[in-house]
Formats: structure tokens, sequence, C-alpha cells
């Protein structure tokens, strides 16, 4: 006969004991897993929101044409920025007077991000009175006023033809074959929505009572600082003199994560980048 022998009492404590300590380990293990790929992936997150800010606001600023009387800029402010933001590009071929009158865009070298829009868009225009001074140069800015249509130039070749209203006496002023612009009134700012702070965005020309929509964030309260430079280098508040704009965009993650390895302390990881935007049609002083 076979004797059969069970665990004792003892033998289950330990065994019991010797569970819990790896499975304690175990668990531990787990956590600290999984808290460090949150804190990479919210860090990661965060890296990519303030690299975006920094290429999208230097996108929508360099084009920015500032002139010793004329200036994109309308008004500037240390958390937003109102300025005439480019959207198309080209070369007049023929103007017209009346209200409403036209330009004629040529087809072959006109450039847009989207189709020209009635109140929304102007035209800018390079005015000369006088060939022989450069005192007297200037952009004006044309409202278009209706939805532009397929044409041809005086030589036969295809035209965007824009209609806007052009006084008689401005004719004579404009350059024919000189390049013209199209713009829309833009504003970037820094708001607030519920707890968080948000790089926000909207047409003004579009639609002046419109409210800014988000674009990035979450940011810092301070998480938008913008620094109007001179050409020497130091702060301006005159829109002609501005030659170099400064922004510094301070971004926030969108959970808290932990401090470091095994700490219970949460908190919301921080990223800050300083990018400086040499307007590109700024006169050198």
């Amino acid at each position: 006969m076979t004797s059969r022998r069970g665990f004792t009492l003892v033998e289950l404590l330990v065994a019991l004991v010797l569970l819990t300590i790896v499975g304690g380990v175990i668990i531990r293990l787990l956590a600290s897993s999984q808290r460090l790929s949150r804190q990479q992936s919210e860090q990661v997150l965060l890296q990519g929101n303030v690299r975006t800010g920094a290429l999208l606001v230097p996108a929508e600023l360099r084009e920015l044409a500032v002139g010793a009387t004329t200036t994109d800029l309308v008004s500037m402010g240390a958390t937003d920025v109102t300025y005439r933001a480019l959207r198309a590009s080209g070369v007049a071929c023929q103007v017209t007077a009346g209200a409403p009158g036209s330009v004629r865009l040529r087809s072959s070298v006109y450039f847009g991000y989207r189709t020209l829009a009635a109140t929304r868009d102007s035209l800018l225009i390079f005015m000369d009175n006088d060939p022989n001074l450069t005192t007297d140069d200037r952009w004006s800015a044309f409202a278009v006023t209706g939805t532009p249509t397929n044409g041809t130039c005086p030589d036969g070749q295809a035209a965007l033809v824009v209609p806007v209203t052009v006084h008689a006496d401005s004719v004579s002023k404009m350059q024919i074959e000189a390049p013209v612009r199209s713009f829309e009134v833009m504003q970037l700012a820094l708001f607030q929505q519920g707890t968080s702070y948000w790089l926000g965005a909207r047409s003004v020309s579009a639609d002046p009572a419109s409210t800014l929509q988000p674009v990035l964030g979450p940011l810092r309260s301070d998480g938008l600082q913008i620094s109007y430079l001179a050409a020497n280098g130091t702060a301006t508040t005159v829109p002609t003199q501005v030659r170099t704009i400064e922004v510094t965009i301070r971004g926030l993650t969108q959970h808290a994560t932990s401090t470091g390895t095994g700490s219970t302390d949460l908190r919301l990881a921080q990223d800050t980048l300083v990018t400086r935007i040499r307007l590109r049609n700024a006169p050198a002083l």
C-alpha cells in the first residue's frame, strides 16, 4: 500500500507568500511600463504639436510685404497678430475702370490656394504715379466684388477676369505686366476654450464677427508670445519698421504623466520652441 501525503500548512503559506511577491513585482513592472509608454506617447504628441505651430505660423507670416508707407501687418499684439494673408499671385495684363471694373490676370502665371471669393479677398496692385520717383510707389488694395471668370488678355492669351471696383484715375497709375497679389485678412491669436488655451485662427475679411477656431494645442496660458523687431534687432511698435517677427510657442501635454520611473507625481509636460521669421518682402534698411 502506498501512502499519499498532501501539502502542509507551512508549505501552502510559503507558496502563497512567494506568489504574492512575484505577482506584486510583475504588477509593478507592468504599471511602470504603462506609465513610461503613456509618458513617451504624450511627449511625442507634445513635440509634434509645438513643431507644427513653429511651421504653420512662419508659413503664414513669411510672405508679408512691408514698405516705407504700406504694410501687410494690420495690428500687432503680444499674443495676437492680424495681417494680410497671401492667397494668390499673378501678373495683370489689363485693367478696366468701372463699378465693377476688372483686372485680367494671365492664366499662365497665376497661382492660388483656392478660388478668389467676393468680399473675402482683395487684390493688391502696384501703383506708380511717376516712374522717375520711388517715394510715390505703393500697393493699393481693391476688393474682389464677384466671382472670377475666364477671359483673354489683349494679346489673346488666356486670362482670369477678376471683378473689382476701379476708378478711372487709378488705371493710369497701375503697372501692367507687374505682379498682383491677392489676400484675405487673417488673425492668429492665443485664446481660451474651457480650461485649456489654444492657438486659434479666423478670417476677418470673410466674417468680421467670426470666432477663433483652434488650430493647435493645448498650450500654456502664455503659450503664444509674438515680438516684432526692427532692422537693428530692437523691439518696435511701428508696423512699417518690422523686419523680423519672433514667435514663441509653449505647449502642454493633453494628459498628466508621471515625472519619473516609479513616481506617482503626475504633471503636464511642457515644451517650448522659439522661431524667428525674417519677412521675405521687407526692404533692407
